[in-house]
Order: structure tokens, then sequence, then C-alpha cells
């Protein structure tokens, strides 16, 4: 029976990809692309608190040490209240508001809520020519944002997962490169040439990033390939994808 979700679960789910905002933060030389860096503002972190926990269920309050505020966002929880703070310095546009609501995010970090944000990709996008994001590109930022989970108990219970069958083969879009079966006495190091050249005939990061999941799912499903395979490939993904990204950014 699926295990019915906590108020902590819920503080912490995904929010609706259209109330996830965008803004530009490392650029180009030439300010033509940027990376594009993900966030909730301050509303939005009060609107999950009042769903959650009910407009009366929560509370913040302030405290200031010179260009530092410290949030204290309290939530109660079976008939206590429970506090957690963290703080923030002032901002370049109306310093106080400013630290005021970065203080309170921060806070709201704590309890779960946009943790996970943290974690999405910053893919570099195109710029116009106020330094924002083309609109034309916000499809493709909305695609790689979780979408947003049932609350456990209102869920259809799910069968359980299928086993995940071991890949057979390693591909990008010009190279497939098959994996040794168990049974197999494969020849390591010409495989690694094989692996190794898909890895540097990838031109694009997300493809190149795209075979490292595929290697490391063989590596998790095959117990017989060696750990230290794993490493010499980790070594060559981490090379290539530096330098993928760095073309990216050009």
């Amino acid at each position: 029976m699926t295990k019915p979700a906590t108020i902590f679960d819920k503080l912490a789910a995904p929010f609706e990809p259209k109330d996830v905002e965008w803004r530009v933060g490392s650029t180009t030389k030439d300010k033509s692309k940027g990376m594009a860096l993900c966030y909730v503002d301050a509303r939005a972190v009060m609107d999950r608190l009042d769903a959650v926990c009910g407009p009366a269920g929560w509370q913040d309050r302030y405290e200031f040490d010179g260009p530092r505020t410290i949030c204290y966002l309290s939530v109660l929880h079976d008939g206590a209240w429970i506090t957690k703070a963290d703080g923030a310095g002032d901002t370049a546009v109306e310093a106080e508001k400013g630290s005021i609501s970065s203080a309170f995010k921060r806070a709201a970090v704590k309890w779960g809520i946009g943790r996970y944000l943290y974690d999405v990709a910053s893919p570099w996008v195109k710029l116009n020519q106020f330094k924002q994001i083309e609109p034309s590109e916000f499809d493709r930022l909305r695609k790689i944002l979780p979408a947003r989970i049932e609350a456990a108990e209102d869920a259809p219970e799910k069968p359980a997962d299928k086993p995940v069958e071991p890949p057979t083969e390693i591909t990008t879009a010009s190279v497939s490169v098959p994996v040794p079966h168990k049974n197999d006495k494969p020849d390591w190091a010409a495989w690694l040439v094989a692996v190794g050249g898909a890895i540097d005939g990838t031109n694009d990061y997300r493809e190149c990033l795209n075979l490292q999941k595929e290697c490391e799912a063989a590596r998790k499903n095959l117990s017989h390939i060696k750990p230290a395979l794993a490493e010499k490939l980790a070594a060559r993904f981490d090379a290539r994808l530096k330098q993928l990204a760095g073309e990216e950014a050009a």
C-alpha cells in the first residue's frame, strides 16, 4: 500500500513548471547567450505554505545584523511550532526588501520548498538585446523541469517497476558500441578505445551527457564491467563535457 505523504513531502513537492521563473546567470563575452537559472519567487513559497500548512499554520519573523537578514520560518506540526532559519545579505536593488525576500526563500529551502531546483540543469540559452532570455527558449526550459507529483494519498497505486534490462549497446547519433556479455571474455582495452572514440565523436553537450548515462547504466547493471574501466571512462567523459561546455559558451 502506498505510504501517505507527510507534511514535509508536500512542502518539498515540485512546483508546476509554469510557476518556476528563470533568470540569467553567467553570459558569453558578446552577451548573446546566458546560463538559465531557475527559481521560485517569495509569493509562490507563501502559496505553498498556505496550501500545505494552512494560513494559520506557519509564521515568519526576522532579525537584522548589519547588512544581513535572518529569517526564522516556523511551521505548526502535531501541535508544536518547529522553526528553521537562514539568512541573506542586502541585494543590489531595494536592498532591505531584497534581503528579506532572499532570507525567506532560503529558510523555506530548509523545509524542502524548491530545494529540488538546485539539481535542475542550467543550460545556455539565447538572449535578446536587453540581455533577457528569448521567449522562444522557455518551452525548452520548461521541459527540463520535473512535473508536479500527486500527493501520495491521492495517487493511484502503481504496479511494481519491472527490472531494468541491461543495455546491449551504447549509442550516439553516429556510433554504436556493443556492451560485452558477462559470458564473453572481452578485450577491455579495445572496448575502452571504442567507447572513447564514441565520446570524442560527440559534438553536442547533451548527447555526450546521454552517452555518459548509458555507460553508467551499463556499469550498474553489468557487474563484470571492471571498476578501473569505469574510472577511466569517467575521466574521459569529464574532459569531453568540459570541452563541449566551453564550445557552447563560446
